[in-house]
């Protein structure tokens, strides 16, 4: 018996220092405080954006508008039309102010002007998207500028990405659900010509993926903002009706938490 209990205190005594040496080693000690915290500063600093353009564009709900259709209301947002929220912080959509733009009018069937990359620029957005195809080789594909806020440098690219094929949509629900997970701070500008039917379209889809719309939520969603223009377009409103969350695009409830505003009643 003392045999046995002097061979385990000589054994204790021989590895007792390589535990403790293995515990408090900087390697152990990185590793324990990254899975204490990961990206707190990071996560702190992306919900103070978030709420800083929920307090700054003052969008409470998902039809107001801080740009009516015909471009006006913000000035510092000049250039777009029927400037609505998705998701706070993270993305927006509307239309181009093309018609009815004072400085630089055109046909309806255009990209942004570079009146509206310029504000949008300065309002600090790092991306838009311009959903149809009609005179995209007039699009101006990156914009520098320095922030109003912040006066920092900032550029926004600018892609077209076709909204009614269903394949980007996935792709532009990629890009958003990528954003989010990166706690990027500079928010997206989707767009069609009016900010009704492609923008609706891509917008619907979002508010179900992010935030848990049901189907007819999201329907009914995308018709009421497309300002009483909702007639024909079937196979949008069939997309939105058939449309089935993507396993690998959820968010954690976090984020969604920050970023979604509950459907109307």
């Amino acid at each position: 018996m003392h045999v046995r209990v002097s061979l385990k205190l000589g054994l204790m005594a021989l590895f007792f220092p390589f535990v403790m040496a293995c515990q408090n080693s900087p390697a152990a000690n990185a590793t324990s405080n990254a899975a204490s915290s990961p990206n707190d500063e990071k996560y702190q600093n992306w919900v103070e954006s978030v709420r800083y353009y929920k307090k700054h564009f003052g969008l409470n709900d998902l039809s107001s508008k801080k740009v009516n259709n015909r471009g006006n209301g913000d000035q510092d947002l000049y250039g777009v039309r029927n400037f609505r929220v998705v998701l706070h912080g993270v993305y927006y959509r509307g239309g181009a102010n093309n018609v009815y733009n004072k400085l630089q009018k055109r046909k309806n069937n255009n990209p942004l002007p570079n009146v509206a990359l310029e504000n949008l620029c300065k309002e600090n957005f790092g991306t838009a998207f311009y959903f149809y195809t009609d005179n995209a080789d007039q699009m101006q594909a990156n914009t520098i500028c320095e922030t109003t806020a912040s006066k920092s440098k900032n550029n926004i690219n600018y892609t077209q990405i076709t909204a009614f094929k269903e394949s980007n949509q996935i792709e532009l629900l990629r890009k958003i659900h990528q954003h989010i997970v990166d706690m990027n701070t500079k928010p997206i500008y989707g767009h069609c010509w009016n900010g009704w039917h492609a923008s609706g379209l891509i917008a619907s889809l979002s508010l179900m993926q992010f935030c848990h719309y049901t189907n007819e939520q999201a329907l009914n969603y995308w018709i009421k903002n497309t300002d009483k223009n909702d007639a024909g377009y079937k196979s949008v409103k069939k997309r939105i009706s058939t449309f089935k969350r993507i396993p690998e695009l959820e968010i954690d409830e976090k984020f969604r938490k920050e970023i979604c505003i509950k459907p109307a009643e």
